[in-house]
């Protein structure tokens, strides 16, 4: 049987499969490609939330700044300890706006459609049912322990938590929110006189509080931890593809006719 031929020679069988073998390398390729692009969306959002707990816990160790934070939240103004949020038995929190040393807002813990962007950008349309163009939510609570009955002596605790809400299943990236946040820790602890996220920041570590820990990391005296335990676990190697079809065999040559001289 002939195989039927194509103006240039080739069989139509070997056309077919030509075809086919680039179609699967073109979605090898997009398949690669879209990998890299989610890969490179994944570690842009890490790097931004480290940054912005970076900056939040910055703002709350500046003296100045806190001065202001106090000043401006009347929840924080806490008169006696029998006020809600002041007791030295509290539990209870509240969310708070934080401001910078010049008295402007650094960040509003209040506001529910409060969050940031995936590049670090604040933006005002976080919903906990997910939205890609807002998907981070940083939640910033405190309370108070008054030492005294006029609250003259008071100390301030905080807690900083994230949360990752984007709503297309190719943004839900792996993330552990766990590795951003800060446990409930006192104020005195990161403030500009200690210092710990600067120490921490020296020692190319991460403050989370003395005796905190997570991703098997213990956080050391200064309530450091590397940062690696940032890091998310390396994937396993993926299984090889299978090997491709073979191609089809050449077609034969004619016979060669030799002349008697």
């Amino acid at each position: 049987m002939k195989l039927l031929l194509n103006s240039k020679g080739f069989g139509i069988v070997n056309v077919l499969m030509a075809a086919g073998l680039v179609s699967m390398t073109a979605l090898s390729v997009a398949s690669v490609l879209s990998k890299q692009s989610k890969d490179q969306s994944e570690f842009m959002l890490k790097t931004q939330v480290t940054e912005i707990r970076r900056s939040l816990l910055s703002a709350i160790a500046s003296d100045s700044a806190w001065q202001e934070t106090l000043t401006r939240n009347a929840v924080m103004r806490c008169l006696s300890p029998h006020q809600k949020y002041c007791g030295p038995n509290q539990t209870e929190t509240a969310d708070i706006i934080l401001y910078d040393a010049s008295g402007q807002v650094f960040y509003d813990g209040t506001k529910t459609t409060g969050g940031f962007r995936i590049d670090g950008l604040p933006c005002n349309t976080y919903s906990a049912s997910g939205n890609d163009n807002c998907p981070v939510k940083a939640s910033l609570k405190w309370r108070a322990a008054c030492a005294t009955g006029d609250c003259s002596q008071i100390e301030n605790f905080i807690s900083l938590s994230f949360v990752y809400s984007p709503s297309s299943k190719e943004k839900k990236f792996p993330f552990n929110a766990r590795n951003y946040g800060v446990e409930e820790v006192s104020r005195i602890k990161i403030s500009a006189s200690e210092s710990p996220v600067l120490e921490c920041a020296r020692k190319s570590s991460f403050f989370i509080g003395e005796g905190q820990s997570f991703n098997g990391y213990v956080a050391d005296t200064t309530g450091c931890v590397p940062y690696v335990a940032f890091q998310g676990a390396k994937g396993a190697t993926g299984v090889a593809g299978m090997a491709g079809p073979q191609g089809v065999p050449g077609a034969k040559g004619a016979d060669a006719h030799c002349s008697t001289p």
